[in-house]
Parts: C-alpha cells; sequence; structure tokens
C-alpha cells in the first residue's frame, strides 16, 4: 500500500522550493531594475550623450523616475507579502508589469506639466528648480500609479465640464 502522506510531503516541499524561487525572482527583478533605472537616470553625467537624446532628457527621466516609484513601491509590497508569508504566484505578473505602468504614467506626469494641465507656483522669493519638481510629480505618479491617473482623469472631466459650460453661455 503506498504511503500517501511521504507523497504529500514531497508535493509541499516542491511547491514551497517554486515558490521560493519564484519569490527570489521577483526579488532579484526588482533588485535589478531599480539599480538599472538609477544608471539611467544620471547616465547623461557618466557618458556623452547624443543631442537628440539631451534635447528631451527631462521627459526620459519623467519615465524613469516614474519606474522607480513603481518599483520601490513593488518592494515594498513584495516585502510585506513575503515577509508575511502570504505570497501567491498569479501575484507574479503584477511584480513585472506594474513598473512598466509606472513608467508610463511618469511620461504623462511630464505632459500634463508641460502641456499645463497642473499648474505650478510657488509662495517663496527663491524660484525652484522646475526639471527637480517635474521628477518629483513622475516619482509620486510612478509610485501612486492609480491615484494620480485617477486624478487627471478628474481634472480632464472638470476642465471638460467648465469648457462645455463657457461654449454654451456663448450661444
Amino acid at each position: 500500500m503506498p504511503d500517501h502522506s511521504r507523497n504529500h510531503s514531497r508535493q509541499a516541499e516542491a511547491t514551497d522550493h517554486e515558490r521560493r524561487t519564484e519569490n527570489n525572482l521577483v526579488g532579484a527583478y526588482l533588485l535589478f531594475l531599480f539599480v538599472a533605472l538609477f544608471f539611467l537616470s544620471i547616465l547623461h553625467h557618466l557618458i556623452n550623450i547624443p543631442n537628440w537624446y539631451i534635447d528631451d532628457l527631462l521627459l526620459f527621466q519623467c519615465g524613469y523616475i516614474g519606474a522607480l516609484g513603481g518599483v520601490l513601491y513593488c518592494a515594498i509590497a513584495f516585502w510585506r507579502h513575503h515577509a508575511n508569508g502570504n505570497w501567491m504566484k498569479k501575484w507574479a505578473l503584477w511584480f513585472v508589469f506594474r513598473p512598466v505602468g509606472s513608467a508610463a504614467t511618469g511620461l504623462i506626469s511630464y505632459l500634463a506639466l508641460k502641456g499645463g494641465l497642473f499648474a505650478l507656483s510657488t509662495s517663496t522669493a527663491t524660484k525652484p528648480n522646475t526639471s527637480y519638481i517635474y521628477l518629483v510629480v513622475a516619482f509620486v505618479a510612478g509610485y501612486k500609479m492609480v491615484s494620480f491617473l485617477t486624478k487627471i482623469e478628474d481634472v480632464i472631466l472638470l476642465a471638460n465640464s467648465n469648457t462645455k459650460g463657457k461654449d454654451e453661455g456663448a450661444k
């Protein structure tokens, strides 16, 4: 008669090993992405960059910094799930693609600021370096991706409703 408890134990060990391997891969991916994005964001200081890249440097940096915000968000979530032992295999793709979405929101933040969707103002006597403001907004956009996209949608809907009211009043 086969020993089912021994087979069950081997299956549990194999599943545990697969989970640890997957955890290690996700953790290594996030660490690699963090280092690569940091390097890309300072690359222009290290080597000669083509003019076409330099002309749009802030745009690229907003993408990198947005992705960096997403990687930090993923790293915190990964650590929590790993530390609590409640990792689920189906989350792996989320950890892979969240930084990509965060890079996109970093780029969107640049376009929103550059296009005047958000106003930058300061009440201090010294004028701040606006490129740093762009980068901070890109980081927050990447870190809080869903909240940022919701806010963008709200601003667009509000602007659209204000435009409709003005257009109807002009008739």
